[in-house]
């Protein structure tokens, strides 16, 4: 959980990533990076003001959204500043997630940015619990390791994970297949922002 004032970014440069919480008033001046990972607690709109913070003093060359199907993220009209025409383009009233009215000021602190979406559809999603994640996500699984199985210790603690976050409402034999199912939306959400990068150069932005 993040707390309402702090902001948790995974800073991914070119040595190995490092993560730290700062106060509201430095995220106008945040190092420099090529991916910057801004977390959230989906219904806080705290979070999203400050993601929205950060967002315009990096001045991002892409936005990618695990809110967002890469579908969706063609469909933006290049003028974000409509939010109720912005959200009808993205179809964000169907996708499930929080009122519309959270995010777009996320869209438009960094108005000229690419948008990219990593979200993949719920049906897929379902097949990875079932087939596992790289029958599901195709021929670039290798690349993502998702071709590869977990470390036991790993798979255990992830299964317990996903027990926990489900309120251990759900069956734990279930929970092998919800592991399969996070490794689909994490490989996704990858692939998405090694596409930003590769195609405006960064920084890319990552809202999650």
């Amino acid at each position: 959980m993040l707390r309402p004032v702090l902001l948790t970014l995974a800073l991914a440069l070119a040595l190995p990533a490092r993560a730290a919480e700062v106060t509201a008033e430095a995220l106008d001046a945040l190092p420099q990076a090529d991916v910057i990972l801004l977390g959230e607690v989906h219904d806080n709109s705290a979070h999203h003001l400050n993601q929205a913070r950060a967002v315009a003093a990096l001045r991002p060359k892409a936005l990618v959204f695990e809110m967002l199907t890469p579908e969706a993220a063609a469909a933006a009209p290049a003028d974000r500043s409509d939010a109720a025409a912005l959200g009808r383009a993205l179809g964000w009233d169907g996708s499930g997630w929080p009122d519309f009215a959270l995010y777009h000021p996320i869209f438009a602190a960094a108005p000229e940015a690419r948008l990219y979406g990593a979200e993949w559809p719920r049906d897929q999603v379902r097949r990875a619990v079932t087939e596992g994640a790289a029958a599901v996500f195709g021929p670039e699984a290798a690349r993502y390791g998702l071709d590869r199985p977990l470390p036991e210790a790993e798979q255990s603690a992830r299964e317990d994970e996903q027990f926990q976050a489900h309120c251990g409402a759900m069956p734990a034999d279930l929970m092998a297949g919800m592991v399969q199912a996070q490794r689909l939306r994490d490989a996704a959400l990858a692939r998405a922002v090694v596409q930003a990068v590769e195609e405006t150069g960064g920084p890319v932005v990552v809202i999650a």
